[in-house]
């Protein structure tokens, strides 16, 4: 698995911002145009600048991956920072807490600090 340094600042806040606000306008567009069932492309939403690696998925699965804020989807094993909490593992994408609010993120922070 592929762990990104503690380095936590705005300019990577700001490109998870940017990747699923990008994200949330095409599953806009794809909503309705494509059969259910059909897998488009959605780029990685962890928290490397860089990464534009995409996921396919479909519409659905993609809007239950963002039942929260704080979730986000990501290519299994990449850029997972100490501070995320992996919520879902599949083949394709694996979604993800960024913010380090669900509990047991919490009690490890604590714990080391």
């Amino acid at each position: 698995m592929e762990i990104e340094s503690g380095n936590q600042g705005e300019d990577l806040q700001g490109s998870v911002e940017r990747k699923v606000a990008h994200n949330v306008r095409r599953a806009e567009i794809e909503r309705g145009v494509v059969p259910l069932s059909q897998r488009v492309p959605f780029v990685c939403e962890c928290r490397s600048a860089d990464c534009l690696h995409a996921l396919f998925m479909t519409v659905g699965e993609y809007d239950a991956c963002h039942q929260r804020e704080s979730w986000a989807v990501v290519r299994p094993g990449h850029c997972v920072s100490a501070e995320d909490h992996i919520l879902l593992h599949r083949n394709r994408y694996w979604v993800v807490e960024h913010d380090g609010t669900h509990p047991s993120s919490r009690v490890s922070a604590e714990a080391t600090a």
